[in-house]
């Protein structure tokens, strides 16, 4: 039997709660909890608002019933790991880390392949140690100045990689190269992900975050490492071949006018 929790069951204000007092109350009465609705119908498909509502009308209806809204609303806008970590605040570090990188590309965008390279990679190295720091401090303002340090470093890295790599093909070989290294880009975010999200079902968000900005501290650290030891200039891009001149055949170019008009000559 399912049963709920009425809204004169809340007897104080959310804001005299502390994180985890909040977070306990809203997960032992929230209506959601006890729904059954299947995950997917909070979730729309579309961007429309109109039918981004109607495909989420049995949630929303959960929602408008629900005796802690305010609580979650709140819960959802703190500075906190593990709490409230998949609301409002959430989406600010998409913001950061895509928005930084856009800004850093269009700001550098006349530095040579190579320093942009090199600049991003530290960037990327100490975003992610300051991120990691962060995480293993519960610390919520040190994670978003990590994460923009961050953002900055992926464009610059993005920026500086694709310059040199599409310097190396032929032009008749860049449509190729192109759909290559977006392939391996969209790769190489993704097989990470799923990984992290597999070690999370088994030891916990926390851990797993720890272990994979630590990895990518290292990583970072690799790379910066291999650019500032390795000497030389942009690549250059390879000579075309050279194509032999085949000479006309019949009925391939226009004839004289000699022998057009022979009365003429």
């Amino acid at each position: 039997m399912v049963t709920t929790v009425s809204p004169r069951s809340v007897q104080c204000r959310s804001g005299e709660l502390n994180d985890h007092e909040l977070a306990g109350r809203v997960y032992r009465q929230a209506r959601c909890a006890t729904s059954c609705l299947d995950p997917d119908e909070w979730f729309p498909l579309t961007a429309d608002v109109r039918r981004a509502r109607e495909q989420a009308a049995r949630a929303i209806a959960v929602c408008a019933e629900c005796p802690v809204r305010a609580e979650c609303l709140e819960l959802s806008l703190r500075h906190s790991f593990g709490i409230g970590a998949y609301g409002v605040w959430g989406g600010l570090v998409i913001f950061l880390l895509a928005g930084t990188g856009a800004v850093a590309v269009f700001v550098c965008r006349g530095v040579d392949a190579r320093t942009a390279m090199l600049a991003g990679c530290l960037f990327l190295l100490v975003g992610m140690a300051v991120t990691f720091i962060a995480i293993a401090t519960t610390t919520a303002a040190a994670f978003f100045v990590g994460t923009t340090i961050a953002g900055v470093g992926f464009g610059l890295a993005f920026l500086g990689a694709f310059r040199r790599t599409t310097a190396l093909a032929a032009p008749d070989e860049s449509a190729g190269l192109l759909a290559a290294i977006f392939i391996v880009a969209s790769l190489a975010f993704s097989i990470p992900a799923v990984i992290a999200g597999v070690a999370t079902t088994k030891y916990g968000l926390h851990p797993t975050a720890l272990v994979y900005s630590g990895a990518l501290v290292v990583v970072a650290g690799i790379a910066a490492g291999m650019l500032a030891m390795r000497v030389g200039g942009e690549p250059a891009r390879p000579a075309e071949p050279a194509r032999e001149t085949v000479p006309p055949g019949p009925c391939t170019c226009p004839p004289c006018a000699q022998a057009l008009h022979p009365a003429r000559g």
